[in-house]
């Protein structure tokens, strides 16, 4: 079985792959790599993501997946979650993050912010919260609002 980094690597080509073909203006809109001295100090999972991408360009209009916008490694050193040990990927420009629970192992992505300051568990890990992000897109259950480039989940 493949290790937890190469099954995110994987998971960030499907994704890669898929926006290459259904979200083009979006995928022209993420930063290229981080350099590996922007990522130090930060949690191996996060260098993986952000070695894929850093963050994405604050000119596009459109999100990541749903309300969420994609974080480069200074917007991440940046924010201030509040928690020490939770490094936030995802912001959805009104005070909430996904975070990286970097306190336990695994490293669970957990919900913080102004909505969620409890910190619920959303994923036990990045990269299972990327594969079934890979999975849901390739499965159809996403779609890019053509108005706002948004990608939004499908309401089953």
């Amino acid at each position: 079985m493949k290790n937890e980094m190469e099954q995110m690597r994987a998971a960030l080509q499907r994704i890669d792959a898929w926006f290459a073909k259904h979200r083009p203006r979006f995928a022209k809109g993420l930063h290229p790599a981080a350099a590996e001295a922007d990522l130090k100090g930060l949690p191996e999972p996060l260098h993986t993501l952000l070695a894929w991408h850093n963050g994405q360009n604050d000119d596009f209009v459109g999100c990541f997946e749903e309300h969420w916008f994609l974080m480069s490694a200074a917007e991440i050193r940046a924010a201030d979650v509040g928690i020490a040990g939770w490094f936030p990927w995802l912001d959805d420009d009104g005070g909430n993050y996904l975070c990286l629970d970097t306190t336990q192992t695994p490293a669970p992505v957990r919900m913080c912010g102004l909505d969620e300051p409890e910190g619920e568990v959303v994923a036990p890990s990045l990269t299972s919260w990327l594969v079934a992000f890979a999975d849901n897109l390739e499965a159809g259950h996403y779609v890019e609002d053509p108005e706002r480039g948004t990608l939004m989940r499908r309401r089953m």
